[in-house]
């Protein structure tokens, strides 16, 4: 897993989670064309809202998210890699967002279920997720949905 400067097709966010069994601290986002359209869309759906005091945030079910603890075998350490960003575009290959070779007390997203996307009402958005059987909450940390679409 690589930085880069130039936008890729995923970004690497912080991440959380209140699960007793499970700990996370980051967590990898897959950017396609499609979810590219999708938020542009939703985007619009928040500005209708411009004007009304009471709302605070829209969900949508997405499962576009991984969510991992750098303590994990071969993971690198979230603090060097996004330093004072709370987001940045990753170079990632398909075998390290798999946890399939992992033994099963290092998995996390094969457990896990509910995933929401929620975008408040300022544009920024997160990432939840739920534990199937522990019920625990896997989030984000919340990122400027527009500052990304532009850098697309």
């Amino acid at each position: 897993m690589q930085l880069s400067e130039k936008p890729t097709s995923h970004i690497l966010v912080g991440a959380d989670t209140n699960d007793s069994w499970c700990s996370c601290d980051f967590a990898v986002i897959t950017i396609s064309e499609q979810w590219k359209q999708d938020q542009l869309r939703r985007l619009e759906v928040v500005r209708s809202f411009a004007d009304d005091s009471t709302f605070r945030t829209l969900s949508f079910e997405n499962c576009s998210v991984y969510f991992f603890h750098s303590d994990r075998s071969g993971q690198p350490d979230l603090k060097e890699l996004l330093g004072d960003r709370n987001w940045a575009f990753v170079e990632v290959s398909p075998e390290e967002l798999s946890e399939e070779e992992l033994p099963e007390e290092e998995q996390i997203n094969c457990n896990l279920d509910a995933y929401r996307l929620v975008i408040d009402f300022d544009g920024d958005v997160k990432y939840t997720a739920f534990g199937e059987y522990s019920g625990g909450e896997f989030w984000t940390e919340e990122f400027p949905l527009q500052e990304l679409l532009k850098q697309l």
